[in-house]
């Protein structure tokens, strides 16, 4: 098998992946919702990144949802599910319960979305992509600052 390494990036595409970090290091900064969860941003961004975060995020959050459907509606796949799981079918529950709420929090969470964004940019693949791309997404980081910058400055005025 053929050893297979990244291509050397050019100046250019170096400066513009550093910028598009700055900005979302920005953004996040200045989210009300950031916390310190920098540590786990890649691993997460690495588990669901194969098929793309959007992607996967609603697929594991759909397919625990449904079992949950299913254990609590066919009396059949519940009682199963129950004799083969024995004592640990209601941690088998709640692990699903927490899958969705987890994928969730990443979906609805503009923070979580950037920190797993930066994390592409950081330890991701992205050379198929182009400096176009790059500065699309700093440019949209760009008005999320602002956006948030604003938000920030009207509850200032309101206090």
């Amino acid at each position: 098998m053929e050893n297979q390494t990244k291509p050397p990036k050019d100046a250019e595409r170096i400066s513009a992946e550093e910028k598009l970090i700055e900005v979302i290091d920005e953004f996040l900064e200045l989210s009300d919702q950031t916390i310190n969860e920098e540590d786990i941003a890649n691993s997460v961004y690495l588990f669901l990144s194969p098929l793309g975060v959007h992607v996967t995020t609603g697929v594991y959050s759909d397919a625990a949802a449904s079992a949950l459907y299913f254990f609590a509606t066919d009396e059949k796949v519940g009682n199963d599910i129950k004799r083969l799981f024995g004592d640990n079918f209601y941690y088998l529950c709640e692990l699903l319960q927490k899958v969705i709420e987890f994928c969730n929090n990443i979906r609805f969470s503009e923070a979580n979305l950037a920190r797993l964004d930066k994390s592409k940019w950081e330890v991701g693949f992205t050379d198929h992509l182009s400096i176009g791309d790059i500065l699309e997404e700093t440019n949209r980081y760009k008005y999320m600052t602002k956006h948030i910058q604003e938000k920030i400055l009207r509850i200032q005025n309101h206090k």
